[in-house]
């Protein structure tokens, strides 16, 4: 068997930086973490520490180029999730206040209050009347008639 202290550090080693994974971004040291277990079994079987250094390297380089996609695939972004001003677009609402040009009325969408104002300037929205957000500008939407 291989000498024992070898293999519990890279083992250790790469459990500690997987566990540090979960409180950063980008799997960083979730490859180098996987590539420190694997080559704490290559260090278990005996295999001497120039073996284990270039084992590591060739892991680390595999994993950087190949794996990194794949969890970024798998865990990243989805470009289709619409977040911020984006989700508010086409969202309805209601009228809290009335919405007309010269006037900045409230409408409440998903859970917020936002000011208002008309998209095409002649309409007018009362009181607890249904509107769509139509486009967002600053602080402010613009709404129209649901239809």
């Amino acid at each position: 068997m291989a000498d024992l202290a070898g293999w519990v550090y890279w083992v250790t080693g790469g459990v500690i930086l997987c566990i540090l994974e979960m409180f950063t971004a980008g799997f960083f040291f979730m490859n180098i973490g996987l590539s420190a277990v694997i080559t704490g079994a290559f260090a278990y079987f005996g295999f001497n520490i120039y073996f284990q250094f270039v084992i590591f390297s060739i892991l680390n380089i595999i994993l950087f180029v190949f794996v990194k996609n794949f969890y970024e695939k798998l865990f990243g972004k989805n470009p289709d999730v619409k977040t911020n001003v984006d989700a508010i677009t086409g969202s309805s609402g209601i009228v809290l206040s009335r919405v007309k040009t010269g006037e900045h009325g409230e409408v409440k969408v998903k859970g917020e209050i936002w000011y208002a104002l008309p998209l095409i300037s002649e309409k007018v929205f009362e009181k607890d009347s249904k509107v769509i957000v139509k486009k967002v500008e600053g602080s402010k939407i613009l709404v129209d008639s649901e239809e």
